[in-house]
């Protein structure tokens, strides 16, 4: 009888140890489900966002090819909201404020175009416009210069009339 109760005992600790790995096991296996539907979440919601910024990139271009430099700023604003830093974005803003006449501003977004490594050459050719207007021949013909590399024809004017 005593062999038994020993048996016995011992099965329903076994029983409960089994139980707690088995429940270990599934919580492990829920959270790394969990995880994953995160992941591909994010991966989802960061594809839509880039989409949606691409699509407001568009937009904004084509109002400013339209003259409608109030609208693409808007857009462009609200593009940059979510991402504040690419190049794209901040050279249009640059090119928006430049047809505005607002050149402080747009020397600080053709500045942080440049910085992001714009490869546009009218951002270094507008970027070069401001900097000689503002009397910095230095920076001005750096900024002519790499217009001029990157295809520029029109760099090689002002390089000529403004560098030499």
């Amino acid at each position: 009888m005593k062999k038994n109760r020993k048996l016995a005992i011992f099965l329903i600790f076994a029983a409960v140890v089994q139980l707690v790995v088995i429940y270990t096991f599934y919580k492990k296996a829920r959270l790394n489900e969990e995880k994953e539907f995160l992941k591909k979440q994010i991966e989802l919601e960061s594809k839509t966002k880039i989409e949606t910024d691409k699509k407001g990139l568009k937009e904004a271009e084509a109002l400013l090819k339209e003259g409608k430099t109030d609208l693409a700023l808007n857009k462009l604003q609200e593009v940059q909201g979510r991402n504040p830093n690419i190049a794209g974005v901040a050279a249009l803003l640059g090119q928006a404020y430049y047809m505005k006449n607002e050149l402080s501003s747009a020397e600080i977004y053709l500045e942080k175009a440049v910085y992001l490594n714009d490869k546009k050459p009218t951002v270094y050719l507008m970027f070069g416009s401001i900097k000689a207007g503002k009397g910095e021949k230095e920076r001005a013909c750096a900024a002519f210069e790499e217009a001029n590399a990157l295809g520029e024809t029109s760099a090689a004017d002002s390089l000529s009339k403004y560098c030499r």
